[in-house]
């Protein structure tokens, strides 16, 4: 945490790769690209849907299955890593193990990093490495991808927060947000089970267990709801193997429940420490306007129940209302409950023939009162998000991608007439969107927004990234408190080495 503006954060990732792969899978002793959500191999697939070179499906509700990446899988040689990226497996089963990926990060004033996971990367070097094992037999298809991670978390000045002890370390901007400043005074590491999943796939329908990320929404870098900014959490979830075709609509959608755990740093009391999550997603396309998706999402995070939990539980966000007085009618209270509720829609039109996707996603925290509330206010307790990006074939089978995205998560004016809190924050639920310690969605979703630009090449043996980024963290309402503003300049790469 740092009071105003600041450049101090240099970042450089490695990709080591075995040997170059051929087109074709063998069923074993083979060696595989780990699809998750928001990886390197799913960004390098979704540039290539934008590019024209695989085919066009929707975005917004990840992780891909197995049985999806199959018929997503870029049907030719054309595209800068076609020597190393293929997803097809060749018969009705298959084993593989996954790339090993190694990363190093180096952060040489304060913590930075974002959408890496599990991964916290404080002040100092950051090591991390994953790998695995992955494969399917009909219609069950499993992965096992552990990642492990150990941070050196050297020291600098912390915002005072006014606490002693542990909680020392914790957010200095809120008491509602398990966001801490720095993982303890040594280093910080953790084994975390990654993106390990088991999923039957029966009739295009989905049923599975995972401790992978969800990706909620066509954001590239800050999805509002769920992304890979956090570890994922242990959860169930149940939904279509795909977009399913009903007549000329086109339908994804996904329902999970599950469970998220707070960092050693929060301000939770011991009895309150384990939350329970719930959750739908839902996108639509038409088959008259291809590239088009348009859809939604709703979140649940509770206290972990003591009784246990009941079938309303688990279907909770498909039927409580949107509205406070429906609520109150049915629960009292002014129609509160201890829960953090955030819901989003979003829409996403990509043009492969043009090189070209928009998006954007207009996300709410907590419910509206009335209709009337809802439609004269819109901007309480709000996000906005709007991206975009466009993809340019170049000599030597590379390609060149100019993409940006604009997120605003701050306060408005409506905070002189009325109360509003951060997203991300609800009491009593004190932990906030997060999982161990790290926001579950938008990275500068809290307090403020951020706004990038970006430029990647990608060719045969590489992927060179060059960006700006801008993030805010908006203060409390008091005096001692300043914006704190962020501007990032950054490189980093990918590299792809032949086994000797």
């Amino acid at each position: 945490m740092r009071h105003g503006s600041g450049i101090g954060a240099v970042a450089a990732a490695l990709m080591l790769v075995s040997a170059p792969l051929s087109a074709q899978v063998a069923r074993d002793s083979s060696v595989d690209w780990l699809v998750s959500a928001g990886s390197e191999a799913e960004n390098y697939l979704r540039v290539l849907q934008v590019a024209g070179l695989a085919p066009l499906t929707q975005w917004s509700v990840r992780p891909f299955s197995a049985t999806k990446l199959r018929t997503i899988a870029p049907s030719d040689s054309t595209h800068p890593w076609a020597s190393q990226f293929r997803l097809r497996p060749a018969s009705h089963s298959s084993f593989a193990f996954i790339q090993p990926e190694g990363i190093a990060i180096l952060n040489t004033t304060f913590p930075y990093g974002y959408n890496d996971g599990p991964i916290w990367a404080g002040r100092g070097l950051t090591l991390a490495a994953s790998g695995g094992v992955r494969g399917h037999y009909g219609p069950l298809s499993f992965t096992l991808a552990p990642q492990l991670f150990i941070a050196q978390n050297a020291g600098f000045p912390l915002a005072p927060n006014g606490r002693t002890g542990p909680q020392a370390f914790g957010d200095a901007y809120s008491f509602g947000i398990d966001l801490p400043q720095r993982f303890g005074d040594g280093a910080y590491g953790r084994f975390d089970p990654g993106q390990s999943s088991v999923q039957l796939s029966v009739a295009r329908l989905a049923l599975g267990a995972s401790t992978a990320n969800e990706y909620w929404g066509p954001a590239r870098e800050q999805p509002f709801l769920l992304g890979n900014n956090a570890a994922g959490f242990a959860h169930a979830f149940l939904g279509t193997d795909g977009p399913l075709w009903l007549g000329p609509i086109q339908l994804n959608v996904r329902l999970i429940a599950g469970r998220l755990d707070q960092s050693a740093y929060s301000y939770a009391e011991w009895a309150n420490r384990r939350r329970y999550i719930s959750g739908v997603v839902a996108a639509i396309g038409v088959k008259q306007l291809p590239g088009l998706e348009i859809g939604g999402g709703r979140l649940f995070e509770n206290v972990w129940p003591d009784t246990g939990f009941s079938y309303g539980d688990v279907i909770r966000p498909l039927f409580q209302s949107l509205l406070k007085t429906k609520l109150n009618q049915k629960f009292g209270n002014a129609g509160d409950k201890p829960d953090n509720q955030l819901a989003s829609i979003f829409a996403r039109w990509a043009f492969p023939e043009s090189g070209v996707e928009v998006y954007g996603e207009y996300g709410r925290e907590d419910n509206a009162w009335d209709t009337r509330d809802l439609l004269l206010e819109p901007d309480h307790d709000v996000a906005y998000l709007l991206g975009l990006a466009r993809v340019w074939k170049r000599p030597g089978g590379r390609l060149l991608v100019v993409r940006g995205e604009v997120l605003n998560s701050a306060m408005t004016d409506l905070r002189r007439v009325r109360d509003q809190a951060p997203n991300y924050v609800h009491f009593p639920v004190v932990q906030g969107h997060t999982q161990e310690g790290q926001v579950l969605g938008a990275p500068s979703g809290f307090g403020g927004g951020s706004a990038g630009m970006v430029l990647d090449l990608y060719a045969p043996s590489s992927r060179l990234t060059m960006s700006w980024r801008r993030s805010m963290r908006e203060p409390p309402p008091a005096p001692t408190f300043v914006h704190d503003v962020t501007h990032t300049v950054s490189m980093d790469g990918v590299f792809f080495r032949r086994r000797i």
